[in-house]
Protein backbone atom coordinates (compact mmCIF):
# COMPACT_ATOMS: atom_id res chain seq x y z
CA UNK A 1 0.00 0.00 0.00
CA UNK A 2 2.91 2.52 1.04
CA UNK A 3 4.22 1.75 -2.99
CA UNK A 4 1.16 2.29 -4.41
CA UNK A 5 0.52 5.71 -2.41
CA UNK A 6 4.06 6.66 -3.23
CA UNK A 7 3.86 5.81 -6.63
CA UNK A 8 0.96 7.76 -7.56
CA UNK A 9 1.66 11.02 -6.18
CA UNK A 10 4.96 10.32 -8.45
CA UNK A 11 2.28 10.28 -10.82
CA UNK A 12 3.15 13.09 -14.26
CA UNK A 13 -0.32 14.84 -13.52
CA UNK A 14 1.50 16.43 -10.41
CA UNK A 15 3.73 18.46 -11.46
CA UNK A 16 1.38 20.25 -13.94
CA UNK A 17 -2.20 20.26 -12.52
CA UNK A 18 -5.03 20.90 -15.50
CA UNK A 19 -8.63 21.28 -16.38
CA UNK A 20 -8.08 17.91 -18.87
CA UNK A 21 -6.43 16.06 -15.86
CA UNK A 22 -8.89 16.97 -12.74
CA UNK A 23 -12.09 16.15 -15.02
CA UNK A 24 -10.66 12.55 -15.87
CA UNK A 25 -10.36 12.46 -11.68
CA UNK A 26 -6.42 11.66 -11.49
CA UNK A 27 -6.98 14.03 -8.21
CA UNK A 28 -9.39 11.78 -6.34
CA UNK A 29 -6.90 9.88 -4.30
CA UNK A 30 -4.64 12.66 -3.50
CA UNK A 31 -5.57 13.78 -0.27
CA UNK A 32 -5.62 9.87 1.05
CA UNK A 33 -2.19 9.67 -0.75
CA UNK A 34 -0.52 12.10 0.93
CA UNK A 35 -1.92 11.55 4.92
CA UNK A 36 -1.20 7.92 4.72
CA UNK A 37 1.86 6.83 2.72
CA UNK A 38 3.70 7.59 5.72
CA UNK A 39 1.98 5.42 8.00
CA UNK A 40 2.07 2.93 5.45
CA UNK A 41 5.46 2.67 5.09
CA UNK A 42 6.37 2.33 8.72
CA UNK A 43 3.53 -0.49 8.77
CA UNK A 44 5.19 -2.04 6.08
CA UNK A 45 9.15 -2.06 6.72
CA UNK A 46 7.99 -2.95 10.70
CA UNK A 47 6.68 -6.13 9.29
CA UNK A 48 8.33 -6.80 6.31
CA UNK A 49 11.07 -9.64 5.93
CA UNK A 50 14.82 -7.90 4.70
CA UNK A 51 15.02 -10.91 2.20
CA UNK A 52 12.22 -9.45 0.25
CA UNK A 53 15.01 -7.89 -2.15
CA UNK A 54 12.68 -6.93 -4.70
CA UNK A 55 10.29 -5.54 -2.60
CA UNK A 56 12.54 -3.37 -1.13
CA UNK A 57 14.28 -2.32 -3.58
CA UNK A 58 11.33 -1.58 -6.04
CA UNK A 59 9.68 0.60 -2.76
CA UNK A 60 13.05 2.37 -2.08
CA UNK A 61 13.46 3.53 -5.60
CA UNK A 62 9.88 4.78 -6.05
CA UNK A 63 10.91 6.48 -2.34
CA UNK A 64 13.82 8.37 -4.29
CA UNK A 65 11.60 9.71 -7.26
CA UNK A 66 9.20 11.00 -4.66
CA UNK A 67 11.97 12.90 -2.35
CA UNK A 68 13.95 14.12 -5.59
CA UNK A 69 10.27 14.98 -7.18
CA UNK A 70 9.02 17.03 -3.93
CA UNK A 71 11.92 18.23 -2.21
CA UNK A 72 11.75 21.59 -0.47
CA UNK A 73 15.35 22.42 0.62
CA UNK A 74 14.45 22.28 4.49
CA UNK A 75 16.62 24.25 7.15
CA UNK A 76 17.02 21.18 9.15
CA UNK A 77 20.08 19.02 8.38
CA UNK A 78 20.09 15.34 8.59
CA UNK A 79 22.66 15.49 11.79
CA UNK A 80 20.22 17.20 14.29
CA UNK A 81 17.35 15.05 13.60
CA UNK A 82 19.29 12.04 14.02
CA UNK A 83 19.38 12.91 17.12
CA UNK A 84 15.95 12.48 17.96
CA UNK A 85 14.84 9.79 16.15
CA UNK A 86 12.87 7.06 17.94
CA UNK A 87 14.16 3.26 17.93
CA UNK A 88 11.16 2.63 15.85
CA UNK A 89 12.02 5.17 13.07
CA UNK A 90 15.40 4.17 12.84
CA UNK A 91 14.61 0.42 12.48
CA UNK A 92 12.47 1.81 9.33
CA UNK A 93 14.99 4.38 8.07
CA UNK A 94 17.63 1.28 8.29
CA UNK A 95 16.15 -0.52 5.54
CA UNK A 96 17.28 2.72 3.00
CA UNK A 97 20.66 3.13 4.42
CA UNK A 98 21.98 1.73 1.06
CA UNK A 99 20.51 4.78 -1.21
CA UNK A 100 22.36 7.44 -2.21
CA UNK A 101 19.62 9.96 -1.02
CA UNK A 102 19.20 8.37 2.43
CA UNK A 103 20.26 11.72 4.16
CA UNK A 104 16.92 13.27 2.11
CA UNK A 105 15.02 10.34 3.03
CA UNK A 106 15.47 10.72 6.42
CA UNK A 107 14.90 13.90 6.19
CA UNK A 108 11.34 13.47 4.18
CA UNK A 109 10.64 10.63 7.06
CA UNK A 110 11.31 12.90 10.12
CA UNK A 111 9.31 16.50 8.83
CA UNK A 112 6.54 14.76 7.16
CA UNK A 113 5.61 13.15 10.14
CA UNK A 114 5.89 16.18 12.57
CA UNK A 115 3.70 17.94 9.91
CA UNK A 116 1.57 15.83 9.47
CA UNK A 117 0.41 15.73 13.27
CA UNK A 118 1.25 19.36 14.30
CA UNK A 119 -2.22 21.47 14.03
CA UNK A 120 -0.26 24.16 14.04
CA UNK A 121 0.98 26.63 11.52
CA UNK A 122 3.86 24.96 9.60
CA UNK A 123 6.44 27.28 8.48
CA UNK A 124 7.50 26.54 4.63
CA UNK A 125 11.00 25.80 5.18
CA UNK A 126 10.29 23.35 7.81
CA UNK A 127 8.77 21.21 4.71
CA UNK A 128 11.27 18.68 3.38
CA UNK A 129 8.57 17.26 1.22
CA UNK A 130 6.38 20.47 -1.22
CA UNK A 131 3.57 18.52 -0.80
CA UNK A 132 1.24 21.93 0.51
CA UNK A 133 2.54 23.21 -2.77
CA UNK A 134 0.94 20.58 -5.09
CA UNK A 135 -2.52 20.41 -2.88
CA UNK A 136 -2.78 24.08 -3.28
CA UNK A 137 -2.51 23.72 -7.40
CA UNK A 138 -4.53 20.78 -7.93
CA UNK A 139 -7.11 22.43 -5.27
CA UNK A 140 -6.94 25.88 -7.11
CA UNK A 141 -7.46 24.06 -10.80
CA UNK A 142 -10.60 22.24 -9.38
CA UNK A 143 -12.01 25.40 -7.48
CA UNK A 144 -11.47 27.43 -10.37
CA UNK A 145 -13.37 24.72 -12.85
CA UNK A 146 -16.25 25.04 -10.57
CA UNK A 147 -16.56 28.57 -10.66
CA UNK A 148 -16.16 28.50 -14.55
CA UNK A 149 -19.05 26.35 -14.71
CA UNK A 150 -21.19 26.18 -11.99
CA UNK A 151 -23.87 24.27 -13.86
CA UNK A 152 -22.23 21.22 -14.74
CA UNK A 153 -20.83 21.11 -11.05
CA UNK A 154 -24.44 21.13 -10.15
CA UNK A 155 -25.50 18.17 -12.67
CA UNK A 156 -22.57 16.30 -10.52
CA UNK A 157 -19.63 16.46 -13.04
CA UNK A 158 -17.06 16.48 -10.67
CA UNK A 159 -18.61 15.06 -7.39
CA UNK A 160 -18.98 11.52 -8.74
CA UNK A 161 -14.91 11.71 -8.73
CA UNK A 162 -14.32 14.45 -5.79
CA UNK A 163 -17.22 14.01 -3.81
CA UNK A 164 -20.14 16.89 -2.68
CA UNK A 165 -17.85 19.29 -0.90
CA UNK A 166 -14.95 20.40 -3.16
CA UNK A 167 -14.04 23.36 -1.01
CA UNK A 168 -11.27 21.91 1.61
CA UNK A 169 -8.42 22.85 4.28
CA UNK A 170 -5.31 23.31 3.61
CA UNK A 171 -3.73 22.49 6.87
CA UNK A 172 -2.69 18.37 7.10
CA UNK A 173 -4.01 17.80 10.65
CA UNK A 174 -7.24 18.97 10.53
CA UNK A 175 -10.34 16.81 9.35
CA UNK A 176 -12.04 18.99 7.11
CA UNK A 177 -8.29 18.24 4.79
CA UNK A 178 -10.68 15.63 3.88
CA UNK A 179 -14.02 16.34 4.38
CA UNK A 180 -13.69 20.09 2.88
CA UNK A 181 -17.15 22.36 3.09
CA UNK A 182 -19.74 23.06 -0.09
CA UNK A 183 -18.95 26.56 -0.57
CA UNK A 184 -15.77 28.92 -0.74
CA UNK A 185 -17.36 30.99 1.76
CA UNK A 186 -17.59 28.39 4.41
CA UNK A 187 -13.75 27.14 3.61
CA UNK A 188 -12.94 30.44 3.97
CA UNK A 189 -14.35 31.08 7.36
CA UNK A 190 -13.32 28.03 8.77
CA UNK A 191 -9.09 28.75 7.71
CA UNK A 192 -9.54 32.69 9.54
CA UNK A 193 -10.70 30.35 12.76
CA UNK A 194 -6.88 28.72 12.03
CA UNK A 195 -5.31 31.47 11.06
CA UNK A 196 -6.57 33.77 14.41
CA UNK A 197 -7.22 31.56 17.10
CA UNK A 198 -7.05 34.30 19.93
CA UNK A 199 -10.54 35.64 20.10
CA UNK A 200 -12.36 38.77 22.12
CA UNK A 201 -14.29 37.94 25.28
CA UNK A 202 -16.46 40.11 24.62
CA UNK A 203 -19.55 38.37 22.64
CA UNK A 204 -20.54 41.83 20.52
CA UNK A 205 -17.48 42.49 19.56
CA UNK A 206 -15.77 41.98 16.06
CA UNK A 207 -12.83 41.05 17.58
CA UNK A 208 -14.88 37.98 19.04
CA UNK A 209 -15.93 36.58 15.25
CA UNK A 210 -12.57 37.87 13.81
CA UNK A 211 -10.08 37.16 16.27
CA UNK A 212 -6.67 37.71 16.27
CA UNK A 213 -3.59 36.10 15.33
CA UNK A 214 -1.45 36.01 18.35
CA UNK A 215 -2.22 36.38 22.47
CA UNK A 216 0.10 39.48 22.16
CA UNK A 217 -2.66 41.08 19.63
CA UNK A 218 -5.28 40.35 21.49
CA UNK A 219 -3.63 41.94 24.84
CA UNK A 220 -3.66 45.03 22.91
CA UNK A 221 -7.34 45.30 21.41
CA UNK A 222 -8.63 43.96 25.21
CA UNK A 223 -6.11 47.32 26.29
CA UNK A 224 -7.31 49.85 23.99
CA UNK A 225 -10.66 48.61 23.01
CA UNK A 226 -12.11 46.97 26.33
CA UNK A 227 -10.01 48.83 29.44
CA UNK A 228 -12.48 47.54 31.77
CA UNK A 229 -11.54 43.94 31.04
CA UNK A 230 -7.95 44.26 31.81
CA UNK A 231 -6.11 44.88 34.94
CA UNK A 232 -5.07 47.83 35.29
CA UNK A 233 -1.19 48.19 37.21
CA UNK A 234 -0.30 50.37 40.11
CA UNK A 235 -3.33 52.48 39.54
CA UNK A 236 -5.34 52.64 42.62
CA UNK A 237 -8.44 54.55 43.41
CA UNK A 238 -8.47 57.66 45.11
CA UNK A 239 -10.47 58.33 48.34
CA UNK A 240 -13.35 59.89 46.10
CA UNK A 241 -13.51 57.45 43.82
CA UNK A 242 -14.26 54.93 46.54
CA UNK A 243 -17.21 57.13 48.11
CA UNK A 244 -18.18 57.94 44.37
CA UNK A 245 -18.13 54.21 43.96
CA UNK A 246 -20.37 53.43 47.47
CA UNK A 247 -22.57 55.93 46.21
CA UNK A 248 -22.94 54.33 43.09
CA UNK A 249 -23.74 50.95 44.39
CA UNK A 250 -26.73 52.46 46.86
CA UNK A 251 -29.91 53.54 46.51
CA UNK A 252 -30.69 56.80 46.96
CA UNK A 253 -32.97 57.05 50.02
CA UNK A 254 -35.88 59.33 48.53
CA UNK A 255 -36.33 56.94 45.79
CA UNK A 256 -36.21 53.86 47.67
CA UNK A 257 -39.34 55.30 50.10
CA UNK A 258 -41.11 56.62 47.15
CA UNK A 259 -41.22 53.57 44.76
CA UNK A 260 -40.88 50.99 47.14
CA UNK A 261 -43.30 49.47 49.92
CA UNK A 262 -42.21 49.90 53.26
CA UNK A 263 -40.25 47.03 53.90
CA UNK A 264 -40.76 47.20 58.06
CA UNK A 265 -43.71 49.13 58.86
CA UNK A 266 -43.49 47.85 62.34
CA UNK A 267 -40.62 50.33 63.06
CA UNK A 268 -42.82 53.68 61.93
CA UNK A 269 -44.93 52.70 64.66
CA UNK A 270 -45.31 53.54 68.70
CA UNK A 271 -43.39 50.84 70.42
CA UNK A 272 -46.02 48.03 71.95
CA UNK A 273 -45.31 44.99 74.02
CA UNK A 274 -45.58 42.37 71.33
CA UNK A 275 -47.81 39.23 71.62
CA UNK A 276 -45.75 35.87 72.85
CA UNK A 277 -47.54 34.05 70.08
CA UNK A 278 -46.82 36.51 67.78
CA UNK A 279 -42.67 36.47 68.63
CA UNK A 280 -41.43 33.81 66.10
CA UNK A 281 -39.08 30.92 66.90
CA UNK A 282 -35.53 31.53 66.80
CA UNK A 283 -35.48 29.24 63.68
CA UNK A 284 -38.26 31.00 61.75
CA UNK A 285 -36.29 34.35 62.84
CA UNK A 286 -33.28 33.29 60.82
CA UNK A 287 -34.96 32.70 57.11
CA UNK A 288 -37.01 36.32 57.74
CA UNK A 289 -33.94 38.35 58.10
CA UNK A 290 -32.17 36.29 54.82
CA UNK A 291 -35.48 37.60 53.33
CA UNK A 292 -35.31 40.99 54.11
CA UNK A 293 -31.14 41.19 53.18
CA UNK A 294 -32.42 39.41 49.31
CA UNK A 295 -35.19 42.38 49.27
CA UNK A 296 -32.59 44.85 49.97
CA UNK A 297 -30.06 43.28 47.55
CA UNK A 298 -32.88 43.42 44.60
CA UNK A 299 -33.31 47.69 45.52
CA UNK A 300 -29.24 47.79 44.49
CA UNK A 301 -28.90 48.81 40.54
CA UNK A 302 -25.87 49.32 38.78
CA UNK A 303 -25.36 53.08 37.75
CA UNK A 304 -25.87 52.76 33.89
CA UNK A 305 -24.15 56.09 32.09
CA UNK A 306 -26.13 57.08 28.72
CA UNK A 307 -24.43 59.30 26.24
CA UNK A 308 -26.23 62.17 25.24
CA UNK A 309 -25.28 62.18 21.57
CA UNK A 310 -26.48 58.66 20.93
CA UNK A 311 -28.27 55.69 22.18
CA UNK A 312 -25.04 54.26 23.33
CA UNK A 313 -25.07 53.16 27.14
CA UNK A 314 -22.00 52.16 29.29
CA UNK A 315 -21.69 50.52 33.30
CA UNK A 316 -18.21 52.15 33.38
CA UNK A 317 -17.44 55.44 33.91
CA UNK A 318 -14.09 55.38 32.44
CA UNK A 319 -15.91 53.70 28.92
CA UNK A 320 -18.34 56.11 28.95
CA UNK A 321 -16.09 59.25 29.37
CA UNK A 322 -14.20 58.03 26.59
CA UNK A 323 -16.62 57.40 24.86
CA UNK A 324 -17.45 61.05 25.31
CA UNK A 325 -14.42 62.24 23.86
CA UNK A 326 -15.62 61.32 20.28
CA UNK A 327 -18.65 63.07 19.78
CA UNK A 328 -16.98 66.45 19.58
CA UNK A 329 -13.62 66.41 22.11
CA UNK A 330 -10.61 68.56 21.25
CA UNK A 331 -8.55 67.39 19.14
CA UNK A 332 -4.94 67.10 20.66
CA UNK A 333 -3.21 64.01 19.25
CA UNK A 334 -1.61 64.77 16.12
CA UNK A 335 0.02 61.94 13.59
CA UNK A 336 3.41 62.74 13.27
CA UNK A 337 3.46 61.30 9.89
CA UNK A 338 0.27 62.44 8.08
CA UNK A 339 -0.38 65.64 10.46
CA UNK A 340 -3.86 64.05 11.02
CA UNK A 341 -5.64 64.95 13.96
CA UNK A 342 -7.28 62.75 17.01
CA UNK A 343 -9.85 63.16 19.83
CA UNK A 344 -8.49 60.54 21.93
CA UNK A 345 -5.07 58.45 21.94
CA UNK A 346 -6.34 55.16 21.62
CA UNK A 347 -7.77 56.52 17.73
CA UNK A 348 -4.53 58.00 17.15
CA UNK A 349 -1.81 54.20 18.10
CA UNK A 350 -4.58 52.46 15.91
CA UNK A 351 -4.33 55.09 13.00
CA UNK A 352 -0.32 55.03 13.46
CA UNK A 353 -0.05 51.16 12.79
CA UNK A 354 -1.26 51.98 8.89
CA UNK A 355 1.79 54.08 8.57
CA UNK A 356 4.21 50.80 9.81
CA UNK A 357 5.25 48.64 6.71
CA UNK A 358 5.83 46.18 8.99
CA UNK A 359 2.28 45.22 10.11
CA UNK A 360 0.23 47.15 7.59
CA UNK A 361 -1.60 45.57 4.62
CA UNK A 362 -2.55 46.68 1.37
CA UNK A 363 -5.33 46.29 -1.46
CA UNK A 364 -3.50 45.09 -4.47
CA UNK A 365 -0.59 43.18 -6.24
CA UNK A 366 0.45 42.47 -9.73
CA UNK A 367 -0.64 40.00 -11.93
CA UNK A 368 1.04 37.42 -14.20
CA UNK A 369 1.52 39.87 -17.17
CA UNK A 370 2.53 42.43 -14.75
CA UNK A 371 -0.29 44.74 -14.07
CA UNK A 372 -1.78 45.87 -10.77
CA UNK A 373 -5.30 45.24 -9.04
CA UNK A 374 -6.30 46.55 -6.32
CA UNK A 375 -7.02 50.17 -4.84
CA UNK A 376 -3.64 50.48 -3.30
CA UNK A 377 -5.12 51.40 0.13
CA UNK A 378 -3.08 50.47 3.36
CA UNK A 379 -5.10 48.91 6.28
CA UNK A 380 -3.64 48.25 9.93
CA UNK A 381 -5.30 44.69 9.96
CA UNK A 382 -5.77 41.39 7.84
CA UNK A 383 -9.61 41.27 9.21
CA UNK A 384 -10.19 45.30 8.34
CA UNK A 385 -8.58 44.38 4.58
CA UNK A 386 -11.17 41.33 4.17
CA UNK A 387 -13.90 43.57 5.25
CA UNK A 388 -12.79 45.82 2.67
CA UNK A 389 -12.63 42.77 0.38
CA UNK A 390 -16.07 41.97 1.19
CA UNK A 391 -17.69 45.37 0.70
CA UNK A 392 -19.06 47.08 -3.04
CA UNK A 393 -15.74 48.49 -3.82
CA UNK A 394 -13.63 45.79 -2.61
CA UNK A 395 -15.02 43.55 -4.79
CA UNK A 396 -14.09 45.43 -7.59
CA UNK A 397 -10.78 45.18 -6.34
CA UNK A 398 -10.20 41.55 -6.67
CA UNK A 399 -12.34 40.25 -9.37
CA UNK A 400 -9.64 41.41 -12.11
CA UNK A 401 -7.27 39.33 -9.81
CA UNK A 402 -9.89 36.06 -9.40
CA UNK A 403 -10.02 36.17 -12.86
CA UNK A 404 -6.80 35.92 -13.64
CA UNK A 405 -5.23 33.59 -11.09
CA UNK A 406 -3.75 30.29 -12.69
CA UNK A 407 -2.58 27.73 -10.75
CA UNK A 408 1.13 26.83 -10.48
CA UNK A 409 3.25 24.19 -9.56
CA UNK A 410 6.85 24.68 -8.77
CA UNK A 411 8.58 21.41 -8.13
CA UNK A 412 12.67 21.13 -7.71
Amino acid sequence: MATLCINYLNLPSFQNPSEEQVLAGEYGFMEYAILYWLRHLEAGMSSASPDEDSSYQNLTESLEVLVEQYWNEPTASGISISKSLSNRTREVLQHFSHSQSFQRIQLALVLTDKELKHFGDVRPEKYALNFAGVVKAVRSCIETYVRQNSDLVEAGALRTKYGRNLFKCPRFSCNYFTDGFSTREEREKHVERHERPARCTDEHCRGSQIGFATQAQLDRHLKENHPDMTKRHHNFPTDEEIIDSMREASPEPEAAIEHEPQLVPQLQQPLAVPDPAAVPAPEQAEPQSAQLMEIVKRQRTKRVYKCAHCDKTFNKKYNWESHLESHGGTLRWQCVTCKEMFTRKSDLRRHMRSHDPDTTVTCGGVLSDGRKWGCGINFARMDTLRTHHKSKKGRRCIAERDSEEQPTVSAS
